[in-house]
């Protein structure tokens, strides 16, 4: 982060507990671990203060793995003991198109691959991550061994395409919990179907037009046709 201006966590819960960062000498803000004031399943935000204005503002963090109340919301801290963390059941599984299972090969047969584009909410009547797991031996037996997912980072309001996110590692709240994401692609997996995402990096949605009050340099001096863009070098 550019600026030197003090940044703090505001937890909340059944009132609200302000949390200290602590800066460090690369420009980043960390948190004591060791005070145990956070814990899995708080609800936070950060409290940023505007240089030039001086106002100060309540924003979920860019790095945000869930946003249960959307984007207007606060963010929920994930499980991080790896005993209650998701289990996954796919060991083993290597897409058809992959030459070989070494994680660290990258070379690809794309000729083998039937690929489905699939929308989560319109896929099923649910329109949910759990809906779409239950529905797979479909796509299973019409010979599908790769689902692209459109975009599922957050997006503004219940429907949409997925196109106008502003936080990149947070999975749609419509669509249910990041561990039900999870069971869906374990699922895939086990079922022999590869799962891969269709990203949107080069501009940034409406909402949440705050990437300039964590630092200025996320942003692209170009922009896009779309938005402001992310500055990607």
């Amino acid at each position: 982060m550019a600026d030197e201006q003090r940044r703090d966590i505001l937890k909340r819960m059944q009132g609200t507990e302000r949390i200290p960062l602590i800066p460090q000498t690369d420009g980043t803000f960390t948190y004591d671990d060791t005070t145990k004031q956070l814990h899995a399943g708080d609800k936070f935000e950060m409290l940023l203060k505007d240089k030039e204005t001086g106002q100060v503002t309540e924003r979920p963090t860019l790095e945000a793995r869930w946003l249960p109340e959307g984007l207007g919301g606060p963010e929920q801290l994930p499980e991080l003991d790896p005993d209650k963390m998701y289990q996954w059941a796919d060991q083993g599984f290597t897409p058809a198109w992959k030459l070989n299972s070494d994680p660290s090969d990258f070379n690809v047969d794309v000729s083998k691959a039937a690929l489905y584009q699939m929308h989560i909410g319109t896929f099923t009547k649910e329109g949910t991550y759990l809906a779409a797991a239950d529905k797979l031996d479909t796509l299973k037996n019409l010979g599908i061994n790769t689902l692209q997912l459109m975009p599922i980072t957050e997006f503004p309001g219940q429907f949409g395409w997925g196109y106008d996110t502003t936080r990149l590692f947070a999975p749609e709240s419509a669509y249910g919990k990041p561990d039900d994401l999870k069971h869906l692609i374990d699922k895939a997996h086990q079922k022999g179907i590869a799962v891969i995402l269709d990203m949107v990096f080069n501009h940034l949605g409406p909402e949440l037009d705050d990437y300039e009050l964590f630092d200025p340099n996320y942003l692209s001096n170009t922009g896009t046709d779309f938005g402001k863009g992310l500055r990607l070098c």
